[in-house]
């Protein structure tokens, strides 16, 4: 049987009003249009409850008992790490078959939230490379560096903790780390990935010039100039030019 249109609140007061009026519920139907065993059940509903409105309904029962969800429960307080279809199969066990979303929808009820694993790692292969290097704080830079000490200085004017074979022979600029490498956009400072210095002073990562040399881009992200110094390659080409023997005049 088709379901039928709920009657509205006002046409329900209207009803007991005019049963109050001294109306039979067989005149109320006419006028109103509507049938008397339906104008008799707003009538009694009114009688009993003092009012037309719609009562709370008792709804479907839980699937899982108040034993499973206390089991359940107590499960991932111990263990936060417990699966959804652990549980499932837990419950399975104590003979109540129910599904993932049911599981959620119980532990959501009982103030816990499920989650589900970071399908992408949030350390790079190149961090884990690095977990097990030795760590040491910095004065002047403020956080924890990646070590060992021995190997790294801190450069005053770039401030920043540079390789030590880069001492003397880099060229500086002032607070040349308080920006972002211009390949990957994360900051110099804090990164975990080694720096490298470009000769016209500018930073990026280490990983992202290799990345850049594979691909042919051999120069400044920023300011266009030379990634490489040129003198060793321009005087070896001129050598070879020398070499080279000459056309005869025509």
């Amino acid at each position: 049987m088709a379901k039928t249109k709920e009657l509205s609140k006002d046409t329900r007061n209207q009803i007991v009003d005019l049963h109050q009026a001294g109306k039979t519920e067989s005149a109320i139907g006419k006028q109103l249009g509507l049938k008397k065993a339906t104008v008799g059940a707003i009538i009694r509903k009114w009688k009993t409850y003092k009012t037309t409105d719609n009562l709370p309904r008792s709804g479907a029962p839980r699937k899982i008992p108040p034993r499973g969800v206390k089991m359940i429960t107590r499960t991932v307080s111990k263990n936060p790490r417990t699966t959804r279809g652990d549980l499932v199969n837990d419950l399975q066990r104590a003979g109540t078959k129910v599904t993932k979303p049911t599981i959620s929808n119980t532990l959501r009820r009982q103030g816990l939230k499920s989650c589900s694993a970071r399908r992408v790692p949030l350390l790079k292969p190149v961090h884990v490379q690095v977990q097990d290097k030795k760590q040491y704080h910095c004065q002047p830079c403020g956080i924890c560096r990646i070590g060992p000490r021995e190997k790294y200085f801190h450069c005053e004017k770039c401030n920043l903790c540079l390789a030590s074979d880069l001492r003397g022979n880099h060229k500086c600029v002032e607070n040349v780390s308080r920006q972002n490498c211009p390949v990957c956009m994360e900051d110099m400072h804090t990164s975990r990935i080694g720096p490298h210095v470009l000769p016209c002073g500018h930073l990026l990562h280490k990983t992202c010039f290799d990345d850049m040399v594979q691909i042919g881009a051999y120069r400044c992200p920023l300011c266009m100039h030379s990634a490489w110094n040129m003198e060793d390659y321009v005087e070896e080409m001129d050598k070879e030019m020398a070499q080279s023997p000459m056309p005869t005049e025509y």
